[in-house]
């Protein structure tokens, strides 16, 4: 991408700098008209990928992000690249218009009566002056560090922790549901081993069955549940849970 955008500049800038340097073809002549048509129809053609694969760069960007924060941020990252572009617009309107004044370019200027040192100068705002410019911007992209292989690998990275998360999830629905079954009676009929490996987030075993009544009771406070009518077993004996 960054070739991209050096070809396209260069290429965009091209015509006024050769003008600057008395190189371009002499005004008013047809080859005039063709280089200077043709060089800007070559431009375009990347300076339009341009835009297409920095949006694409910004979703691989939300990726990394994700990674790194656990956090999916797309319309952040689009928001921040959005009101760049609205600031570098601002700024460059700003800044041709320093420059206009700076070379003294006169209002309602007609071309008979402009000065060659206006044209001069204005062709190096264009030509030289724009490549200075798009320099400059150039060292942002080159932070860019992103490749093929490292995204790849973000992803597979990105898919394992999905998928953890949504087993972890599944587990505490189950856990949930199991939870109800064991409130509400549900349970009735399975081993107290089973029952207790039912609930979420609690050991197996924890619980005993009274040989007299054969209710089943946990075997410590620890291991009792908020929101389930069972007594705690200890020493033999039934001790009321809080």
């Amino acid at each position: 991408m960054t070739w991209t955008i050096v070809a396209s500049c260069l290429l965009a800038g091209a015509p006024f700098t050769l003008k600057w340097l008395d190189l371009f073809p002499a005004n008013g002549t047809e080859l005039s008209i063709i280089v200077f048509f043709g060089i800007r129809a070559i431009a375009s053609v990347p300076l339009a990928v341009v835009p297409i694969v920095i949006n694409s760069q910004m979703v691989d960007v939300a990726d990394e992000h994700e990674l790194q924060t656990g956090n999916r941020a797309e319309g952040l990252i689009f928001s921040v690249r959005l009101f760049a572009v609205k600031a570098s617009n601002g700024l460059g309107a700003m800044l041709a218009s320093f420059g206009l004044e700076y070379i003294d370019f006169p209002q309602n200027a007609r071309i008979e009566t402009l000065d060659p040192a206006v044209i001069d100068n204005l062709m190096f705002m264009m030509g030289p002056l724009y490549y200075l410019i798009v320099s400059s911007g150039l060292g942002f992209v080159l932070m860019y560090r992103l490749n093929k292989s490292r995204h790849e690998e973000i992803l597979r990275e990105l898919e394992v922790r999905r998928r953890s998360a949504q087993a972890h999830h599944h587990q505490q629905q189950r856990g949930r549901r199991r939870f109800h079954q064991v409130a509400d009676g549900s349970h009735q009929g399975r081993t107290p081993a089973e029952r207790c490996g039912d609930l979420p987030d609690h050991g197996k075993g924890r619980e005993q069955v009274c040989p007299s009544d054969r209710r089943v009771y946990c075997e410590s406070e620890e291991d009792a549940l908020p929101g389930v009518d069972r007594p705690v077993w200890s020493g033999g004996k039934a001790v009321p849970t809080a």
